[in-house]
């Protein structure tokens, strides 16, 4: 559904402001103890959040008033850093904060600003997008009872050629 839709998705990002910030929400898909169970798994196992999961992350990078300017998904075993190409492409435009886990080894965007714990607290307005996601259109709860979990799968994992989806 994301792949063959994106286009429709991209007509209702927001314009990107002065500020942005960037940060993963992470989709459970299934508990890591029945990792491995079945041939038609959808996800890889990773660390999000000091917790391990199997499933998938998506990325948000957001304005200053907590609008959505551009996504991106991956399995939850990918690096933040991964998500790099997006804030990238706004260098001229946005000043991106982010956490710690954004930043690479080498060569950052020289828009990223990588934010130490418990600074800059103005990158709270993402988990306010974030939760909004979560509580309000159950966003992981239709995940998992709907069969949008194998369109979800059909973008963000469309690269994994061992994935075998159903």
């Amino acid at each position: 559904m994301f792949l063959r839709h994106r286009d429709l998705t991209n007509q209702f990002l927001a314009n990107p402001s002065v500020l942005g910030v960037i940060d993963a929400y992470a989709i459970e898909l299934i508990h890591p103890i029945r990792e491995g169970r079945s041939e038609k798994q959808i996800g890889k196992k990773g660390l999000l959040n000091y917790r391990w999961i199997v499933g998938g992350k998506i990325s948000l990078l957001v304005n200053q008033d907590g609008l959505v300017v551009a996504w991106d998904s991956e399995t939850a075993n990918v690096c933040n850093n991964k998500f790099q190409p997006m804030v990238k492409e706004y260098e001229d435009e946005m000043i991106v904060l982010s956490d710690e886990a954004f930043n690479a080894r080498e060569g950052d965007p020289k828009n990223l600003k990588v934010c130490k714990r418990g600074t800059w607290n103005v990158r709270m307005i993402i988990e306010t997008t974030f939760s909004m996601i979560t509580l309000i259109s159950h966003f992981k709860k239709k995940l998992m009872e709907d069969s949008a979990l194998l369109m979800f799968a059909d973008y963000s994992f469309h690269q994994n050629k061992h994935l075998a989806l159903p």
